[in-house]
């Protein structure tokens, strides 16, 4: 069987709900692309069908139209219709919130011979009954009623109180049925027939009655009210709805004949985009009805937007349309200006009557749909960064292509928020020291709308690193004030979604080029804060940061805030605090301990003071050279404290860049307790050249530093990892550092690292990570069992060949090297070891379903044979 078809019937077998890409290459041991591809494949099938949540879930399709008609269950006269001209397209949040409940509603319709009963449930006025009448349209649309079919509509509600006179209503009744009933009259499921009828509040209908609804769905049968003998038939699909909980307000055996249980969002669980588009629809509405244009106060529009009231949809559209008839009421001019009392925005939104712009938004609101499906859970700044320009590619062509058919930028949406991006960036940017051109204003617009109004947005949970947050915080900073002005109020998820892109968006737009953190503190309301915006100004750079303390400050509160601050951001390459005053110095003892770099602190803080440090930092100058500037001339002092950490550290410095030494950082936290001892990732380049300059006061603190490469030094201890993987070195840590057994395990989890690495670039179809897992437990057992521990260069040789073999037996490729094997010359000792090895190799024979011969055992007997003898 092949791997696809293997996976395919593992799905159908045991989940059915669905899967992810994950999931599928740890149970089969694959990477997770090739998982990828295969559920992609089986999709194109049409054997799995793919959701739209994050991490994508492939599961087996529902019984909908176009799986059924595959499957030869539905009527030979159904026919699909276009899915953009489908009654459902043009439902508000189609593609969002309303997906899956129209995919339940299409399930039900198409449903042989005569669709399913369904029940949509939700709070009074989110749109029960407008989705029940589009479901009576979609039905004819795709010709399992007909054309004309009736849509019969009661209330429960109104007959709550008298439940002989509903089932009358219902099933009609004979003459002399009841005082009164002098003549037979039908009911509403004969006045429905070959339609459907829509029993709203349906939690109103008696036990009775309930019994009598449920028969009639077994068997398309019921009596009239008063006649015992005679059964009435009528083809009816039935509709029903209910605010209530249906558990417990309808009979089990009632609840049982309805399969579909469809439930309606409230207004505020909508995404703000549909919610955005909700009220932009009522207000076009009452425009077109009107015959007037409308300009409605954003503050308003805002404040509908975020209307919590029990009537939902429904009260949002009843508000709006009191607020448009009060202005037609007042006011008499062709512009009816709509806002309400108090506070007003000088910001307006236009609706014209007199263009069709409802379908404009629509179309173009529909654009963005799946626009955010190249970001995925995981992803960190640097991973975000290689796949933002394909998503800023689709956004622009997205919006070119809506270009061509409607006036994309004058949609009232897009218009407010391109307005608003226009009048706050630079204003916020300058602050900073920076400017954005206009088409990169236009960019960040697009940016937010795209992931606004993309309806299919449920969030993704990104893993960015300490690292990343310290080495992107100032961009981070600047996007997070821009949008605290740009954006209403959103979810959380999606705040949080455009922080991370837009903060990976903006470091690629400007540069931040002081190296080194600068903090100006001063007793003020503003005061510290003007300085620091006057000087990044003028000096074209994000160089200050600033504290606007109140005069009553106390000192401890003081230090909390600033060692908050420390604690965010990369203190390396040194810190530089400005202060107004100076007994703030005495703040030292308490924050040098959170800084890893070299400490200055300077008081009576002036603006020349801060421009001639500023100019200095922008132009990359270390804190040895700022600490050559003449204080005198501003009558300020200057405190220097030395030091890459101000408690014992250790230093991981990898000249291939920062992403290894942050795994080998991982690794050691693991071992070492980091509130006693500093684990410090520093640039390679900085770390030689401090070592260059041979002081050792800079390295007092420092216990060992780890590199990758060869370095040379009498000011600090160097272990070179390369050196610790391959058995050149055997290090000895102070106890309280690593002990000895946490010194065997910390350096077999960098011969992993490093294997691994190894093992990827060599594996072309099995999950590196999961095999060399299972190679670890292979080696443990050789170990176990011959009671030795492997050298390092035989551990690494071993987790290399063993990866490589089990792909290679997996896909029934022969090694060179077997050719060469005598399987005939077996000694008692290789014997005994085959044996063994049947033994360890057990589980991943198993696993994946293969052999292993004697000769790939004896080739590993040869890589392990001066340690087995020994």
């Amino acid at each position: 069987m092949e791997a696809k078809e293997e996976i395919y019937q593992y799905i159908k077998e045991n989940r059915k709900e669905g899967v992810t890409a994950q999931d599928i290459a740890e149970i089969f041991g694959i990477k997770r692309n090739v998982a990828s591809h295969y559920l992609n494949c089986l999709e194109k099938d049409g054997k799995l069908q793919k959701g739209q949540t994050r991490p994508v879930h492939f599961s087996i399709p529902i019984n909908e139209k176009e799986h059924l008609q595959k499957s030869g269950y539905m009527e030979s006269g159904v026919k699909e219709a276009e899915h953009n001209n489908s009654v459902f397209s043009g439902l508000i949040g189609c593609n969002g919130s309303m997906e899956q409940v129209i995919e339940k509603c299409k399930a039900a319709v198409n449903y042989p011979v005569n669709g399913l009963t369904m029940i949509i449930c939700g709070a009074s006025g989110v749109g029960k009954s407008y989705l029940a009448s589009l479901i009576h349209q979609y039905a004819m649309e795709v010709g399992v009623i007909e054309k004309n079919a009736p849509f019969v509509v009661l209330n429960c509600a109104d007959y709550a109180n008298n439940s002989e006179l509903l089932s009358s209503v219902l099933f009609g009744h004979v003459k002399g049925a009841f005082t009164g009933a002098n003549e037979e009259k039908q009911g509403l499921l004969a006045e429905a027939d070959g339609g459907y009828l829509f029993l709203d509040e349906v939690h109103n209908l008696s036990a009775e009655n309930q019994e009598k609804l449920f028969l009639f769905i077994d068997s398309q049968k019921y009596r009239m009210l008063g006649d015992s003998k005679n059964w009435q038939k009528a083809k009816v699909r039935l509709l029903f709805a209910t605010t209530e909980d249906i558990q417990s307000t309808l009979l089990a055996t009632f609840r049982r004949r309805i399969p579909f249980e469809i439930r309606i969002p409230d207004f505020l669980e909508r995404s703000y985009g549909e919610r955005f588009l909700l009220v932009s629809t009522f207000f076009q509405s009452e425009a077109e009805i009107l015959k007037k244009n409308l300009c409605v106060d954003s503050t308003l529009f805002k404040n509908l937007l975020n209307l919590h009231e029990e009537g939902n949809i429904g009260a949002v559209k009843s508000k709006i349309k009191v607020l448009c008839a009060q202005a037609y009421s007042q006011q008499k001019a062709e512009e009816l200006k709509i806002a309400s009392l108090g506070e007003q925005s000088s910001e307006n939104f236009y609706f014209y009557w007199n263009r069709p712009e409802k379908k404009k938004w629509m179309s173009s609101y529909q654009i963005f749909s799946n626009i955010t499906e190249c970001f995925a859970p995981g992803m960190n700044y640097s991973k975000i960064g290689e796949v933002l320009e394909l998503f800023l590619h689709t956004v622009a062509k997205r919006v070119e292509e809506n270009e061509k058919e409607n006036n994309f930028c004058q949609i009232p949406p897009f218009q407010y928020y391109k307005e608003r991006c226009k009048n706050t960036i630079n204003k916020i940017l300058k602050s900073y020291g920076y400017q954005l051109n206009e088409l990169e204003v236009e960019e960040f617009y697009k940016i937010i709308i795209a992931i606004l109004f993309d309806e299919t947005f449920v969030g993704i949970a990104f893993k960015i690193s300490g690292y990343e947050k310290k080495k992107y915080r100032k961009y981070e900073l600047m996007v997070s004030r821009i949008l605290d002005v740009v954006l209403e109020e959103c979810s959380d998820s999606v705040r949080g979604f455009l922080q991370v892109i837009l903060t990976v968006w903006m470091s690629k737009k400007v540069k931040v080029k002081s190296k080194i953190n600068a903090l100006i503190l001063m007793h003020g309301e503003h005061s510290a804060s003007s300085m620091a915006s006057l000087a990044n100004e003028m000096i074209g750079d994000y160089v200050y940061e600033a504290f606007d303390m109140p005069m009553q400050v106390h000192t401890e509160e003081l230090i909390v805030k600033v060692n908050d601050y420390v604690r965010d951001i990369e203190t390396n390459d040194g810190l530089v605090l400005l202060v107004d005053m100076g007994s703030l110095e005495r703040m030292y003892d308490k924050i040098s301990r959170n800084v890893d770099g070299d400490l200055v602190i300077v008081n009576n803080v002036t603006t020349s003071l801060v421009l001639e440090l500023g100019f200095s930092l922008y132009d990359k100058a270390d804190i040895y050279h700022i600490t050559r500037i003449e204080m005198s001339q501003f009558n300020s002092k200057m405190q220097y404290y030395k030091g890459i950490s101000q408690k014992p550290n250790i230093i991981v410095s990898c000249i291939s860049g920062e992403g290894i030494a942050v795994e080998i950082k991982e690794i050691l936290s693991k071992y070492v307790d980091e509130e006693k001892i500093d684990i410090i990732t520093m640039d390679y380049s900085e770390l030689k050249r401090q070592l260059n300059r041979g002081n050792t006061e800079d390295f007092h603190n420092t216990i060992v530093v780890f590199t990758t490469t060869p370095l040379n030094s009498t000011a600090v201890s160097i272990i070179n990892v390369e050196d610790l993987v391959n058995g050149f070195t055997s290090p000895t840590f102070p106890e309280f550092m690593l002990n000895k057994e946490n010194v065997r395990e910390f350096t077999n989890d960098i011969i992993k690292l490093f294997t691994l690495k190894g093992v990827a670039l060599r594996l072309q179809f099995l999950n590196p990570e999961v095999v060399m897992q299972e190679v670890d437990r292979v080696i443990s057992n050789y170990e176990s069992y011959y009671h030795v521990q492997l050298p390092n260069f035989l551990r690494i040789n071993l987790f290399l060949h063993t990866s490589i073999m089990i792909e290679r037996v997996l896909l029934k490729e022969e090694s060179g090297k077997i050719e060469n094997i005598d399987t005939e010359g077996i000694t008692e000792e290789s014997g005994k070891f085959i044996e063994v090895s049947k033994d360890v190799f057990k589980t991943i024979m198993n696993k994946y379903k293969i052999e292993i011969s004697e000769a790939e055992y004896l080739l590993i007997y040869q890589i392990l044979q001066s340690v087995i003898k020994k």
